[in-house]
């Protein structure tokens, strides 16, 4: 593999303060609570049947969605991670693992390895920027995903080895885990489905627009693609919460129930033709028809069209605590996400970082301009809803948070910029860092590496 190619991707990681799954696993020494790999004994790869792992990500969900599986993602670096080889000969080879693997999930090899290996260009690419989305910070990482690439479960090492007290070939904690992400799969946050005069109350409250979905049941590809449309995480995320779903069935011509007439006076007011499948868009409280879309493919073009419909938000720079709706004020207003992990009741330093930097006018007026502003609280001495605690939970996993305060900043496409933690100086030497790991991003996502690598020689 070219060399260039993967030392230019580090150079412009490591310029963020974003540690590449390479750097991150090869600065990390421990990455369990056991010895190093290369002292432990090398068993010969287990006898047995061996897995076949795909390498395209588009493949992989196409077969976890006709499969009906979650897809089973392995960033790894094949041939210099001790940690992955180890992970590799004690449980993702033994038959065990390939037979259980086989029959319930995709595996996805993500693989990051040395310049002296060859990879498909379009492979490494595509690995360079799955490192990005998921914010990988070290190898080995397994992490499940639907088929829309939404993340289920994340594990690291410590969760997927095999334990010291284990037989060898016979992983039972880490195959007991894996078995049990499978269990809890979700069925997709599943799109909240409201009666339409529930949903014209609430959205009348919320200012939401109201979302249609209106489906002839004698088209057997219409059927289908609802199906599809229903099943995806990544379309519900995004429904539920920009907007209130109702699900509609074109009624028989010759059904004259209360609900079919109401449904005729319904596409007649709003000059809804009879397409086969529709999604109607209406204003808040369901005032008017505001969208229509008539083609339904791919997820991913759906969310886009419906976002450009959405109605601006009004966020005026104050602290939310729920990230879901973040993403979106982020995502609608181009604004990056400010992740402030505190501790309020037990830690001091996070109690100095709010008097001392939030608290300040200019810390207000430069994120009321350029932040959406995120509290993951912990606190001990008091109660949090199971909700929250359980987003804030996640939360912290997700970033490898080990101590409070800790900022992680996250731009309009959901990719880690960098992390701060609490410093002496007031706002200004603290925006004065933030704004340096924006105008980096910035710079990444619009110059290539050459040219980000002249910049820094200037």
């Amino acid at each position: 593999m070219p060399r260039q190619r993967w030392s230019g991707f580090l150079c412009v990681l490591l310029a963020l303060g974003v540690a590449s799954p390479a750097t991150a696993a090869q600065k990390n020494t421990k990455a369990g609570n056991q010895g190093s790999p290369q002292s432990s004994a090398r068993a010969a790869t287990p006898a047995g049947p061996k897995l076949e792992w795909l390498e395209s990500f588009v493949q992989a969900s196409k077969l976890a969605r006709k499969q009906d599986k979650l897809i089973l993602a392995y960033f790894a670096g094949s041939d210099w991670c001790e940690w992955c080889k180890k992970l590799d000969r004690e449980v993702l080879q033994t038959p065990m693992f390939v037979e259980w693997a086989k029959g319930n999930v995709i595996p996805l090899m993500i693989d990051y390895p040395s310049p002296d290996k060859d990879q498909p260009r379009a492979v490494a690419k595509q690995n360079e920027i799955l490192a990005v989305n998921y914010n990988i910070a070290k190898v080995p990482t397994i992490m499940f995903l639907d088929a829309d690439g939404e993340v289920v479960n994340r594990a690291g090492y410590d969760t997927s080895c095999l334990r010291p007290e284990e037989k060898k070939g016979s992983p039972l904690l880490a195959m007991a885990h894996f078995a049990e992400v499978l269990k809890g799969r979700p069925t997709g946050q599943q799109m909240k489905d409201y009666a339409f005069l529930d949903a014209a109350a609430m959205t009348e409250k919320t200012g939401q627009p109201v979302l249609v979905l209106i489906t002839r049941p004698d088209s057997k590809l219409a059927v289908e693609t609802r199906e599809r449309m229903l099943k995806s995480t990544k379309l519900a995320k995004f429904v539920n919460t920009n907007m209130a779903f109702v699900n509609l069935t074109w009624p028989a011509e010759d059904d004259a129930s209360p609900q079919a007439k109401w449904f005729r006076k319904f596409v007649e007011v709003h000059k809804i033709g009879p397409a086969p499948i529709q999604l109607v868009m209406l204003s808040y409280g369901a005032r008017k028809l505001q969208h229509k879309i008539l083609v339904i493919d791919q997820i991913d073009g759906v969310i886009n069209n419906l976002a450009q419909q959405l109605p601006r938000f009004d966020y005026g720079g104050g602290w939310l605590t729920d990230y879901r709706k973040a993403q979106s004020i982020s995502a609608q207003t181009q604004r990056d996400i400010l992740l402030s992990f505190t501790s309020f009741d037990s830690s001091e330093f996070c109690q100095k970082l709010d008097t001392e930097i939030y608290q300040k006018e200019e810390f207000k007026l430069y994120a009321k301009k350029n932040l959406v502003l995120v509290r993951v609280d912990f606190p001990k001495n008091s109660e949090q809803a199971k909700e929250l605690k359980q987003q804030n939970e996640g939360l912290a996993d997700q970033f490898d948070i080990r101590g409070y305060p800790s900022m992680v900043l996250i731009n309009a496409k959901g990719q880690k910029i960098g992390t701060a933690k609490y410093m002496k100086g007031g706002p200004t030497a603290f925006l004065k860092e933030l704004e340096e790991l924006r105008r980096r991003d910035f710079e990444r996502r619009t110059l290539t590496s050459e040219q980000v690598e002249v910049k820094k020689k200037k």
